[in-house]
């Protein structure tokens, strides 16, 4: 039968382009379907990304690390003593907080090497490129777990899930501009940051389950043996409960009738009152893997305790009190922060909860005491200071674009198909212009000249190695300690580890005693990073050669130093000593006003002794 369309018949609504639902809530890609705010935030994670992972790699602490983790790698065991430098104090027990950084980031830079082949220096391209890679990832990691602690602190506020991406994001933000030199540096420290952010978004959770403190547990284990900073899981976890029990008591004695006025500007921003048993459980999960699963046992924290209060270690800027007379040091920083933690009570008409407070004053003590602890302060500034901002915008502004999903009568985006494919698309595009994408596209890894600081005494280590092969050139190498690292990588190689990489199958039990042999006992270096592995007199003379003291060239014969590298404009009164002795010093190399090198602490000064 034809049929006759009535004029009451609706024409069915069409879908445009090729008719493809991309919002269809019945599809099996459901599951995968994001909101605009994921959009922009891949986006934004992506220009981290592709900006950590253009920085060359800075030459301090990492190839020192990997030097310990090459070493348990290749030998199987742990070093007793200090296994390197024939100077360090070979009576002190060496301290294994950070092993588990040292293995995985000497096992990411062979794997990087195997995949580069090829000869010596383009193998080493290829490590050098898995370790930009595998710190570009660290950092994102970090956004990612501050962003979801961040937006779970503005959400207990009442605020919008729109305002709460919004201030999240401020959040992450400021933590990346106040201390981006910081961020700038591979060192295990990277990876207990990441942790220390995961710790943020697990205390952030409105309510704990028991998986919470699974994840909890897990992370102090990695944290225990992946950095000395481990003792930050359970601070925080210690501070909050004993908040959480001060704000019980001071919640008895308030009258009923100021009870609603006071959750809206305290204790709202902490979050539920937790029982007291889910914070007993909480801090077990932080302190038995610190305490057990360690390679030290329950001697830990006070091995920890030692490495600290080394006389040593108050010789070097970032264990000493923050400094406010450079404008690029990191009191400047601090007084940031203070400032905004200090004045947001006091804009927003809201105040912290007591656990809060007690975290401020810790770390703000911390922090000025100690340089070092200054990352963790960044990080901890907008965790405590953003939920009452949330709260301020929820309850006062409730018409303001932060305090709603649909201003002005527009509706809320939903999640489809389109934003999870926008998001993959800017993941692939960000690869493939990163280091390891041109890597994939071209077939070869970047230079050396490119991929690492200017810094780097690549040139002058290989330039050593070549002598000591050819003319059987031996000494000692008097260099600062931060070019120390890289010498102790590619220089000192001990006995047990050459043969283990040349005889692989070889158990680590028929290895000689590494301790006693550097490179057949030919290259020596006077120092490295690792300032509480040497006596106190030692590190005293490194500062002394350093800063070109009286007396400075009986402490070179002394030391039987055959040649010194330096940077040139950190250390101008040893290059002047050293060019006024043309009798004795031969200068190789002196980059000293190189303007092709734009950073001053990659321009070195490299001399060696005459014959």
């Amino acid at each position: 039968m034809l049929h006759v369309p009535c004029p009451n018949d609706q024409p069915a609504e069409r879908l445009p382009g090729a008719g493809i639902d991309f919002a269809r809530p019945d599809s099996v890609l459901a599951v995968v379907y994001a909101r605009r705010h994921i959009v922009w935030l891949t986006v934004g994670l992506a220009a981290v990304a592709l900006l950590v992972n253009a920085w060359p790699l800075w030459h301090t602490d990492v190839w020192g690390h990997m030097s310990y983790g090459r070493w348990i790698v290749c030998t199987g065991r742990f070093p007793d003593r200090e296994p390197f430098c024939d100077l360090a104090d070979k009576s002190q027990d060496l301290i294994h907080t950070q092993w588990l950084s040292q293995v995985f980031l000497y096992s990411v830079f062979r794997a990087g090497s195997w995949l580069a082949g090829g000869d010596e220096p383009n193998r080493s391209a290829g490590g050098i490129e898995a370790l930009r890679a595998l710190h570009a990832l660290c950092v994102v990691v970090r956004c990612i777990f501050l962003w979801l602690a961040f937006r779970h602190q503005a959400t207990s506020a009442g605020l919008s899930d729109r305002g709460c991406n919004y201030l999240a994001a401020a959040g992450v933000l400021a933590s990346l501009l106040f201390s981006p030199a910081h961020i700038a540096v591979l060192r295990p420290q990277v990876f207990a940051e990441v942790l220390f952010a995961a710790t943020l978004w697990i205390l952030s959770q409105p309510r704990w389950h028991w998986r919470h403190f699974l994840w909890l547990a897990g992370v102090s284990l990695v944290w225990t043996n992946a950095h000395g900073s481990y003792v930050l899981c359970p601070v925080l976890v210690v501070t909050l409960a004993v908040g959480n029990s001060i704000q019980r008591v001071l919640w008895r004695h308030v009258p009923i009738a100021r009870r609603a006025t006071d959750a809206r500007r305290s204790a709202a921003h902490l979050g539920p009152m937790r029982p007291l048993r889910h914070w007993l459980l909480a801090l077990a999960c932080s302190m038995f893997p610190a305490l057990l699963c360690n390679p030290h046992g329950p001697w830990l924290l006070y091995k920890t305790w030692q490495f600290a209060s080394h006389p040593n270690l108050q010789t070097m800027n970032e264990w000493q009190p923050v400094s406010f007379t450079d404008a690029t040091s990191w009191g400047w920083w601090y007084l940031i922060c203070l400032a905004v933690l200090l004045s947001t009570p006091v804009l927003t008409r809201r105040t912290y909860a007591a656990g809060h407070w007690l975290l401020l004053a810790l770390f703000a003590y911390a922090s000025y005491r100690y340089t070092r602890m200054m990352p963790w302060w960044i990080m901890l500034t907008p965790w405590l200071s953003l939920p009452l901002w949330a709260s301020r915008f929820a309850g006062e502004y409730a018409a303001h674009p932060l305090a709603t999903d649909a201003p002005r009568g527009s509706q809320i985006p939903a999640a489809d198909l389109k934003n999870t494919i926008l998001a993959a698309m800017t993941v692939v595009v960000a690869f493939l212009w990163s280091g390891p994408g041109q890597w994939l596209l071209t077939g070869t890894p970047r230079a050396l000249s490119r991929s690492v600081h200017p810094g780097t005494p690549w040139r002058q280590a290989a330039l050593l190695q070549h002598w000591h092969s050819t003319k059987h050139w031996h000494g000692r190498v008097f260099a600062s300690e931060t070019l120390g690292d890289y010498l102790l990588w590619a220089i000192i190689v001990p006995d047990a580890v050459s043969r283990k990489q040349t005889h692989p199958g070889r158990s680590a039990a028929h290895q000689p005693d590494p301790h006693q042999k550097e490179l057949n006992g030919r290259i020596r270096i006077f120092a490295y990073t690792h300032a509480h592995l040497f006596p106190k007199g030692t590190w005293d003379d490194l500062r002394s050669l350093k800063a070109g003291a009286a007396g400075w060239d009986k402490l070179l014969d002394r030391y039987a130093v055959r040649a010194i590298l330096v940077e040139a404009e950190l250390h101008p009164l040893l290059r002047r000593h050293i060019l006024a002795s043309p009798d004795r010093w031969e200068v190789i190399e002196d980059q000293t006003g190189d303007r092709r090198i734009g950073d001053p602490k990659g321009r070195l000064f490299f001399a060696v002794r005459k014959s």
